[in-house]
């Protein structure tokens, strides 16, 4: 991992609409480092994310610091190329030759790179627009919807580690703009990258579908059962996947699987911050619930009524509604009016926590600080348990 000066240049505290601006605004054509952002949500199982910039332009983010693995791992997938019985082998082979190297440090992506393209395997333009596929989902996920610190940490030696000419910053900025209002509305069809898909047999019949062309659905679906799945097999951007897929509900051809799966319990979480969707769904998951998650609460009312889920969880503060708006609507549908509702906040106020009570609902609130993610994870263990029994 390469060492960080502990200088910050800047220091700034960023809530869910200004880190974008921010982060364009107070990175200058000098800036090479990385900016880190501390996060007050519990919005990842790392609290951590950067974003690496080399001479102002943005060349790499995640929640570690940029490493050779790092850039391999981007490669395999978005190029297709690389799943090539050849370049399989060659890329396994490099592999194994960095594999000494902890972690296969940032300093040796020089050499790296250079391998690659002499043995073939991707060139740098193609590597370049791997990067950006990636920059793009990585600030999809993070640039809205949170709040926290964030300082820029100089690491001049960037400038020769990533001999990679980045993208500019700003721009990308008003490109994830744009993709978040494609997403806002993709998801009122597709809730999530993660909701399983199906053949709607029933309709292809009845349109009296070409064969090919259902030949190329069934061959779609083959790749994954979501579009996350699906997007990685076929080593494509995520949202442009998702957006196929969407218009192929809207025609009927295929429909989200929502049900509840088997003897699992289904939860159902509600709330405007990507990142705490994802922490959410990875932490309840993982102890045998199913999760639906969804950012926009003006939808997700009919995800309630065909999950049937054994719990509910609301976002107190959302910018079109907010959670006890929601719950009003909740509580209007007799198949959701004895399901129990929780109403997660960062803002412990007693108003907050009255009206919870006053609606029949429990209270949770989010952590505020890194610290603070055990006792929170251990609260909502012991509340799911005893909502679900």
């Amino acid at each position: 991992m390469i060492p960080i000066s502990s200088k910050d240049v800047v220091n700034f505290s960023f809530d869910h609409e200004s880190l974008a601006w921010q982060i364009s605004q107070r990175s200058t054509p000098a800036s090479t480092g990385y900016w880190q952002h501390e996060f007050q949500q519990l919005s990842n199982p790392n609290p951590l994310w950067y974003l690496a910039l080399r001479q102002g332009r943005a060349v790499f983010s995640g929640s570690e610091l940029i490493t050779a693995q790092a850039i391999l791992a981007i490669a395999e997938r978005y190029l297709p190329s690389l799943r090539h019985k050849r370049a399989a082998a060659l890329m396994q082979s490099l592999k194994q030759k960095l594999s000494h190297d902890v972690k296969y440090r940032a300093s040796i992506i020089p050499v790296l790179l250079e391998s690659c393209h002499r043995l073939n395997i991707f060139s740098p333009q193609q590597l370049r627009q791997a990067l950006h596929l990636s920059l793009l989902r990585e600030l999809d996920n993070v640039l809205f919807g949170s709040s926290g610190q964030a300082s820029f940490l100089q690491q001049p030696e960037l400038a020769d580690q990533l001999p990679i000419n980045g993208f500019e910053l700003s721009s990308l900025v008003e490109e994830v703009r744009r993709r978040r209002m494609i997403w806002h509305q993709i998801k009122k069809i597709i809730p999530t990258p993660d909701t399983h898909l199906a053949l709607n047999n029933e309709e292809i019949e009845r349109v009296s579908l070409p064969s090919e062309h259902r030949e190329r659905l069934v061959s779609l679906l083959k790749c994954g059962q979501t579009p996350s799945a699906i997007s990685q097999t076929l080593c494509q951007d995520e949202l442009a996947i998702t957006k196929r897929l969407a218009q192929l509900v809207h025609q009927g051809l295929i429909v989200p699987q929502v049900a509840n799966k088997g003897n699992r319990a289904a939860i159902v979480i509600v709330d405007d911050s990507q990142l705490m969707l994802q922490m959410f769904q990875a932490l309840v998951s993982g102890w045998g619930y199913d999760v639906y998650s969804h950012t926009d609460p003006q939808s997700a009312l009919q995800i309630m009524l065909n999950a049937a889920p054994a719990a509910i969880f609301l976002d107190v503060n959302m910018p079109e509604i907010s959670g006890f708006d929601l719950l009003k609507q909740i509580r209007r549908q007799p198949s959701l009016r004895e399901i129990p509702l929780i109403m997660l906040t960062a803002e412990r106020t007693l108003s907050n926590n009255w009206r919870a009570q006053w609606s029949g609902c429990q209270f949770l609130s989010k952590p505020l600080s890194p610290d603070e993610v055990p006792q929170f994870r251990l609260d909502l263990r012991m509340l799911l348990e005893a909502v679900t029994q």
